[in-house]
This record gives C-alpha cells, structure tokens and sequence, in this order.
C-alpha cells in the first residue's frame, strides 16, 4: 500500500492532569506543572510563581485569614505559642492553656451593637474554651471574654461560620452557638464519638461533616431544630476537607490506612459526584492533602505526587470562563519539604501558609508580579495500529517569546523512554518568529528514526517577568508499513 501521511494536532491546551499514562480525559495531558492552560484559552504559559512574603512568624502557624473577606485589610496569623500578627507585625500574646493546637479567629458584626468584633478562641483543657475578644485593628484585647464547654475530645478539627445572627463553631460533635448577645452555648449535638471536619452554610441551612470510624457522615441543619433534618451515611471513606461554593460542596475523602489514595469529590444536597478519582493508586497518582479555599470559583488544594517527598504544590479546579472545560491541574509548585497547610486570597494575590511557618504570595495581576522560571507540559501518548511504522517528516510551531525567555520541545518514543531534545527556541534566535517547522533533519540528529509510538514534551523557560507562549504544535507523520 503507499505511504500515507497522518497529523498528530496540538491546538487545544485545555484539560487536566491525566490520572495514569493509559487514561486521561478528552482535551488532558499526561501531567505538567507549573503550566497555566485556562486563562488564555488553547496556549499554554507558566504560572505566577510562589514568592516568599518574608514575613518574620514566631511559633508554629495554626491559623490564618484574610481580613478583605470581611471588608477590612490585612492577614491574620496566629501561631500555637499565642501569637497573633497582623501580615507581619506582632499584635498581642495570650496565655492559651494546654492544648495549643485548638485556636480559631472568627469575625462578626454584632447586630445589637453595630459594631465588629474579632473573637479567638483557644482550648484550656479537653473539653473546656475560652473566648477573647478584640477590636478589628488587634491592639484593644478583652480576654477571657467568655467560656464553654465541649464533649472531652482531645484533639477536634475546629470549624466556624460567621452568621447574621452569631457565630458558629463545629467542635467535636458539638455547634456551638455565639449568639448576638454574646452568650455562647451548645446548639446542636452529635453523637459522641462522631468528630467534624466540614461545616458550610448556604440559604440558612448548615451541612455538617463528621467522621465515625471508617464511615463519613452528612447531616442537614435548618439552625433553629434542635437536631438535624437529614443524616447521610457513606462507608469506607473519611472526609478530610470540604469547602462551600454556594450551592455546592466540594470535599477531599480518603482512606485513614493510606494517605495517598484520596479524591475530590463534587456534593450537591446529600448526592455525592467524583470529580478526579485517582482510581490506579500508582506511583504517579496526585495527593490532596486537608487544606482547601475557593477563590472565584476555583478550588485550591494543598497535595503532591505519590512518591515526592520534596516537591509540594497547589492543585486548582473549575475554569475562568464560562462553557470551558473544568480542569485539575497541578499549579504554583515549590521544591520544599514543606506542605503547604493554609491559603487566603484577595482579588490581588492568594498567600499561602508552609509547614516550615513561611507564608508565600502568588500574584494575579495581569501579568503577574512574578512568573515561574521553568517547567513542563507533556502529551498523551500518541499512538497508532501495533503493527504500521512511521517516521516523523516534520513539526510545525506557533510561538510568541518576549525578552529573555525560552522552550524547548523533547521526544520519546517509547513509554518511559529517554527523552531526546529535538529543538531550543530562544528569544535570541527567534524573537522576530512566530512560526517554525522542525524538519526531519533535526530528528535524525538525535537519532531519532522510525517508531511505533511518540509523545512529546514542552519545556516553558521564564527570567521571572515574561513567559514564552506555545499556541500549536502539528506534527506530520509518514506511514513506513502497515
């Protein structure tokens, strides 16, 4: 039969990270990092890179908010020695009692007063709370404002939600109450065993998570009853985090005996959807960890990869514009043996809190503050009948490269083959291009001959301020046999 010429056509970067080389979805990569794919629809770019605030943080971070949630400015952060800081300058210490883990900054606007309150809440022994309160500069502090009394767990998951009519805090398996007269009490009660680790609140109906065993628990709570409405029972799988986008919850669930095998999950009511399951559990899969935030309608989580112990980073969910693919990818990385445990965002920049007390800003201005310096993005394996050989005649490459920057495009044509470097596009060289066919040549080069299998591998180089721009990659194939 004659040769016949193929097109293997890249002009669509939208997607997500695939959970295994053999499986992705449609429009998704085999993985990549630091590769930004959905503010600029069908190019691929580096992030804004992690930089670090510099922020000078005594004592070990347990808690941190941003005050433009709440029309105010500035971040809190509070430490487990008693700390509280507003962005870097230290405010107060208080004397916390014995269990220092427990403490949480709430914020609420007292309808009786009309005026706003801070109150930090920390446990003095395992079952007893203290609550200060202060003014929202964090200069004028009234402690040991009020008290109260949980279930006598050692160590809870404190969740808040911040009401017209009070302040709410999921504690073991207890809401308590902070009311508009400031009176704090127990408004609803769990079972006793039964621990929370997810609270959120849409149209005056609360959802609440709790954790028994190896079974998750959904409860629906109208706050006026003294017990819920509704109990959702799921097995085999604990709820580490959720975060409320309105009428949704999104949720991590995993498993107590393996850290690395956990998924996101979409909750609409008590209908629970998997979003991205890792369903392969390999050495590749991504881990979410227990901190998530939204901001925009994007859902940040704290994670890795199975099997790094030094690279932790940021996943994102959802898409910027409308009737765009929603994607999961693995963004604003930071080679660190540090997780990174709690985030807040504004409409300028999101910062994020590391296990090593460092708090780091990510820039969304348009462009950025400040670019990654380099990473990756890598195809699905692009492969043909078992039997047909080809040979590559040529790539072409639409580009756009400012000041100083550069990429590079690799090929492999075995699965976990060697990577060879086909070709280096520098600013130098090409800034007056915004086009480039690779010819056979530069494949024969390296050594590159006939194959039965390819994927390819684009490598993003930045100085920081400007990032180079890949909008189409197209690569025309001759059949050799059939």
């Amino acid at each position: 039969m004659p040769a016949e010429t193929r097109i293997h056509d890249i002009q669509g970067f939208s997607g997500g990270e695939s959970d295994d080389i053999t499986r992705w979805p449609k429009d998704s990569f085999y993985s990549w990092e630091n590769i930004e794919v959905r503010k600029d629809l069908s190019w691929i770019k580096l992030t804004p890179k992690m930089v670090d605030t510099w922020w000078s943080i005594s004592g070990d971070i347990i808690f941190m908010k941003n005050l433009a949630d709440f029309w105010y400015s500035g971040i809190v952060v509070a430490t487990d020695t008693g700390n509280v800081y507003l962005n870097w300058t230290l405010k107060t210490t208080l004397a916390t009692g014995t269990n220092a883990w427990n403490r949480i900054m709430a914020m609420w606007v007292n309808v009786i007063s009309w005026t706003t309150y801070f109150y930090y809440c920390t446990q003095t022994s395992s079952w007893e709370w203290k609550v200060h309160r202060s003014t929202t500069n964090l200069t004028t502090w009234n402690v040991s404002y009020r008290s109260f009394t949980t279930a006598n767990l050692s160590s809870p998951k404190v969740k808040w939600i911040s009401t017209w009519f009070g302040v709410y805090f999921a504690i073991n398996n207890c809401v308590v109450l902070l009311d508009n007269t400031e009176t704090a009490s127990i408004a609803l009660q769990l079972p006793e065993l039964e621990e929370a680790y997810g609270f959120t609140y849409f149209q005056n109906n609360f959802k609440i998570y709790t954790n028994f065993g190896n079974q998750w628990v959904q409860y629906y709570w109208d706050w006026l009853d003294t017990f819920p409405s509704y109990r959702q029972v799921w097995d085999n799988q604990n709820i580490l985090e959720v975060v409320n986008n309105g009428a949704f919850d999104y949720a991590v669930l995993g498993f107590k005996s393996s850290e690395s095998y956990n998924d996101l999950y979409i909750i609409s009511g008590t209908q629970k959807e998997p979003v991205r399951v890792n369903l392969e559990a390999n050495t590749n899969s991504r881990i979410f960890d227990w901190y998530m935030s939204i901001r925009e309608d994007i859902v940040y989580i704290s994670g890795g990869k199975s099997g790094e112990s030094t690279n932790y980073w940021v996943y994102t969910y959802w898409n910027y514009y409308p009737w765009t693919p929603k994607s999961l990818v693995q963004s604003y990385s930071h080679s660190a043996s540090y997780k990174v445990l709690f985030h807040v965002h504004d409409s300028a920049a999101s910062y994020f809190a590391t296990q090593d007390n460092k708090v780091y800003q990510i820039s969304h201005n348009n462009p950025p503050a400040n670019y990654s310096t380099s990473w990756y993005v890598i195809s699905q394996i692009y492969s043909w009948n078992l039997w047909e050989e080809m040979k590559i005649d040529r790539i072409k490459v639409w580009f756009a490269l400012e000041a100083w920057t550069s990429f590079k495009i690799w090929h492999r044509k075995e699965i976990w083959g060697t990577w060879k470097l086909v070709k280096e596009f520098d600013y130098a060289t090409f800034s007056d291009r915004n086009w480039y066919t690779i010819s056979y040549r530069d494949f024969a080069a390296q050594n590159i001959w006939n194959m039965y299998t390819w994927e390819i591998k684009i490598e993003l180089f930045s100085n920081n301020w400007y990032t180079p721009i890949v909008k189409r990659v197209t690569t025309f194939y001759t059949t050799i046999n059939e």
